[in-house]
């Protein structure tokens, strides 16, 4: 499955990008997310609640981030769950107003039993969960009802 979006974000590449690298704050955009530990090889163990269709899991994966050249306007994600699901986003942000533009890309291979649930249910909720991800990290990044 592939998809691409884009979304204005309010805040400067930089904090886009340090935000992309805290934990704390992947862990308030990520979809289900329970959990985020980092590990010592640099990489983020993550367990979150994932729904799809009638089948509700916990999960395990393991999230990487690749920071590229030409940093901090873009940044590559790849993450798996087992060997049998991986994915990756690359994001890229362009200054646009107040703010960025984050471009993403998504592309995701699922290799197991939840792909016979049928690709069209997959492929939507792997859309849905993407851009839940952008809205919400907007959204943390946005201006508080306090500084408004």
């Amino acid at each position: 499955m592939e998809m691409e979006n884009s979304i204005f974000i309010p805040a400067t590449s930089d904090a886009v990008w340090q935000a992309l690298h805290d934990p704390a704050i992947l862990e308030k955009c990520i979809p289900g997310c329970r959990n985020i530990t980092p590990t010592p090889k640099g990489d983020m163990l993550v367990k979150a609640r994932i729904s799809i269709g009638f089948i509700n899991r916990d999960l395990l994966g393991r999230l990487r981030l690749k920071d590229e050249s030409d940093a901090p306007r873009t940044l590559l994600m790849q993450g798996g769950v087992g060997q049998r699901v991986r994915g990756s986003a690359r994001i890229i942000t362009v200054p646009e107003g107040a703010g960025v533009r984050l471009s993403y890309e998504i592309r995701l291979k699922i290799e197991a039993r939840i792909a016979s649930l049928g690709s069209f249910l997959v492929n939507r909720t792997a859309r849905k969960l993407g851009a839940e991800f952008f809205d919400r990290l907007a959204r943390e990044l946005g201006p508080k009802a306090d500084q408004l």
